[in-house]
């Protein structure tokens, strides 16, 4: 008898275990976890890479990301519900929002400074001149992290020394090289055209500025940044959220196209007509029609526009029915609806959010209070974008004079944000309401709420009291009529005015 086979680690081999022992399931594998390797169940599955190390751009390389890319692309301009998910998550976390709002302690400096950033630096911030303002490009720069992964921002300048910033998307940051020949980076490394010092670290890109391969320059990360929303500790260029479910929405797409032929075959069909041999009764006449003693009376083939019915007559033996067709079957609806559930999740968004038909109660919360975190997160992205732009552009325009200068905390700019996204607008005024009551809660979280600074809002209360006051004066001394009778017409805050009897009443009570 032969001495059994053993493995490296001094046990018996999984060929020599498999014959010795009861055969076993194979959910029970030779290892810390079942696998396909571990369980012999290899052929059971798709074939999967099972190495590690290298780094990220090992497993995800240059021409797989671009794979993804176009691909991500492609699916977000064709497919209705995974574009239009997207673009409403981007219209819920940018908006038209996105106003700067100074924040520091030089008050009178900050407000002028914020006129200048939305009046001036906002609406011709885009150095290619094509008419995109900041905020819209915020917006496209949201819909980058889902579609492309990532997307750069060059700061730059106009001729006159106005400060502006180029936005660029992510298929123009290309290139890889060993080592690069010369220039201010001669000797770093290109990856995927991220630019890597000898730590390891990112210290620029190559920017594509034609549609030649050769024809690029190099940026410092000083005046360019790279946008995106790292999954890997190993991430240096953003991954396409669409990427993790290419071939979902692939599957979709082509179960609809599908549908759709069979559906338009069926629909073609009018009657259907059942006859012994198979084939039309050329000779036949159509429905029969004769009253007794009539003679030629009987209808005819006829086709209608399209030749979508059929007449025809039915003789012994056969017959004739109207066509009805089950497609789509509710399975199939239901299954493509799921595949699109988990796509959208994908890219941080809610089935439910295209379609909320099925849902109510605590659910819709649930997922209004998960849409809500999706938004915050995208939002904190993109005010690393905005933050960056805004406080180039002051200290820009302060070198070069547009604006006056202040040197403690120029900085210090946040911005206003859009509506937050709600399912029952007058639940949440009221819970605010009752939380800022009890000390819970803040006039800017509630006003954040709504789309609202509250400074702004309180500068606006300010001048509307004013012309209030104003207004009711005028009115009082015009018609001799009492302050308070004269506010409670104007804006009636009181749910019982007081009458004119009431108020004189009073009045003459007050007298002397």
């Amino acid at each position: 008898m032969s001495s059994p086979i053993l493995a490296p680690n001094g046990r018996p081999a999984r060929s020599e275990l498999a014959a010795s022992f009861t055969p076993q399931p194979k959910a029970y594998g030779y290892g810390l976890y079942a696998t396909p390797q571990s369980t012999g169940t290899s052929d059971h599955y798709r074939l999967r890479a099972n190495f590690l190390g290298g780094g990220l751009e090992r497993e995800l390389n240059g021409y797989q990301w671009r794979e993804l890319l176009s691909y991500s692309r492609q699916l977000f301009a064709q497919l209705g519900n995974l574009g239009g998910a997207i673009v409403q998550k981007a219209t819920y976390a940018v908006g038209e929002a996105w106003k700067p709002q100074y924040y520091g302690t030089e008050t009178a400096w900050g407000q002028r400074v914020e006129e200048w950033l939305a009046e001036s630096f906002y609406p011709v911030a885009d150095a290619r001149g094509q008419g995109f303002d900041f905020v819209t490009n915020l917006f496209l720069d949201s819909i980058a992290q889902d579609v492309d992964g990532d997307a750069a921002m060059i700061l730059t300048s106009s001729e006159s020394g106005f400060p502006q910033v180029l936005f660029v998307s992510a298929d123009r940051i290309t290139g890889n090289a060993a080592e690069i020949p010369d220039g201010p980076f001669k000797g770093a490394k290109l990856v995927n055209g991220c630019i890597i010092g000898g730590t390891g670290r990112v210290i620029g890109y190559r920017i594509q500025n034609g549609d030649r391969l050769e024809d690029f320059t190099d940026y410092s990360t000083y005046n360019c940044q790279l946008l995106f929303e790292p999954e890997w500790q190993s991430q240096r260029r953003g991954i396409p959220r669409v990427g993790r479910v290419v071939l979902d929405w692939f599957d979709v797409q082509d179960i609809d196209a599908f549908l759709k032929r069979g559906v338009k075959l069926d629909a073609s069909q009018g009657l259907l007509h059942y006859t012994e041999s198979g084939t039309a009764d050329t000779a036949a006449t159509a429905i029969s029609d004769n009253d007794a003693g009539a003679t030629d009376t009987d209808l005819r083939i006829e086709r209608r526009e399209g030749g979508e019915i059929l007449y025809l007559k039915a003789n012994a033996g056969e017959k004739v029915e109207s066509f009805a067709s089950d497609r789509p079957h509710p399975n199939t609806e239901a299954f493509v609806a799921r595949i699109e559930r988990r796509g959208l999740l994908a890219v941080g968004w809610f089935y439910e959010l295209i379609d909320p038909s099925k849902i109510g109660g605590a659910s819709v919360r649930l997922i209004q209070d998960e849409a809500r975190a999706s938004i915050r997160y995208r939002q904190k992205t993109i005010r690393k974008r905005a933050k960056r732009a805004v406080t180039y552009a002051v200290a820009l325009g302060m070198k070069n004079g547009f604006i006056p200068r202040n040197d403690s905390d120029w900085w210090k700019f946040d911005f206003e944000l859009p509506a937050q996204l709600t399912v029952d607008a007058g639940y949440d005024r009221q819970a605010d309401v009752e939380d800022l009551k009890l000390g819970l809660t803040t006039k800017a979280a509630v006003g954040a709420k709504s789309g609202r600074w509250w400074e702004d809002t309180d500068a606006q209360r300010d001048r509307e009291f004013d012309a209030l006051l104003t207004r009711a004066k005028a009115h009082a001394e015009k018609f001799s009529l009492p302050l308070e009778y004269v506010l409670d017409r104007l804006e009636q805050r009181n749910p019982n005015p007081a009458t004119m009897a009431q108020e004189t009443q009073q009045n003459t009570q007050k007298t002397p």
